[in-house]
């Protein structure tokens, strides 16, 4: 199935975004405020499917996680490099590679 891809730059709370890396649904997005104050925000893009809200139609797209997902599926480092949050996010990757490796071999071991 195909995605529209997320966008690499937009506003947000008066916020500047900007894709600065990504490696297949792992991205990282430097936040700079109105003041000049950069951070950086680590996610896992959403896939959403195709829809229909508020009377208006939009296709399969990949998205930025919810305020409410965050935690979860995105994070934000304040004080640091950009290759310090690309580091995150790759440790973020493997961790969850990991975890998804464990668990398949417990399903496995137990049949």
């Amino acid at each position: 199935m195909k995605y529209e891809p997320i966008k690499t730059e937009f506003t947000y709370g008066g916020d500047t975004l900007k894709q600065v890396h990504r490696d297949g649904l792992y991205a990282v997005y430097s936040r700079t405020t109105e003041s000049g104050i950069t951070q950086y925000e680590i996610i896992i893009i959403q896939l959403e499917h195709a829809r229909e809200f508020g009377g208006k139609k939009y296709p399969n797209r990949e998205v930025y996680p919810s305020p409410s997902k965050w935690g979860t599926f995105g994070w934000t480092i304040t004080k640091c490099t950009e290759e310090y949050a690309v580091i995150f996010m790759q440790t973020k990757r493997r961790l969850k590679e990991v975890k998804f490796k464990a668990v398949r071999t417990r399903k496995r071991k137990a049949k």
